[in-house]
């Protein structure tokens, strides 16, 4: 029998696309990857929600990290 949705793997989409200067793109890959073990564990839905939130976290700590660079190397 599955439960339903995983609150913490929409909430991990909800913190990546926030962003929040990095920080909201660590907390979605932490939020995410607790969020799947929580699945597995208790046979809920939200799976996918998870993988896109931590994909999207490693998606905006890339993107701060490129921006970083490419600031520190106009200066």
């Amino acid at each position: 029998m599955e439960h339903g949705l995983n609150g913490r793997a929409l909430l991990s989409v909800v913190l990546a696309l926030s962003w929040l200067f990095g920080l909201g793109s660590v907390a979605a890959i932490v939020v995410g990857s607790v969020a799947q073990a929580q699945i597995r564990r208790h046979n809920q839905r939200g799976r996918r929600l998870a993988a896109v939130g931590i994909a999207l976290g490693w998606t905006g700590i890339g993107l701060t990290v490129v921006s970083l660079l490419i600031v520190l190397a106009l200066r």
